[in-house]
């Protein structure tokens, strides 16, 4: 997303904070009341993948000319 250690970078989606934070809770059987309480809406759910399946489209993203420099390469415009 947001990180220069790639050619190109893009925005991070609203929302996606919450999305991380319940992917990381862990997933037994003993854990379900824990993942239940930290699951995000489903309005944010679905308005962050909608983001992010937008910002992802190439013409979205930023290219990271640092990164291209390092290789040796640029970028055509």
């Amino acid at each position: 997303m947001d990180s220069p250690r790639s050619i190109v970078s893009f925005s991070q989606p609203q929302y996606w904070d919450e999305v991380v934070a319940y992917a990381k809770v862990p997933g037994t059987m003993g854990d379900t009341e824990k993942r239940i309480s930290k699951r995000p809406s489903q309005e944010h759910i679905n308005a962050a993948f909608a983001e992010l399946l937008e910002d992802i489209q190439f013409s979205k993203c930023r290219i990271n000319q640092g990164y291209l420099k390092a290789l040796g390469l640029t970028a055509a415009n």
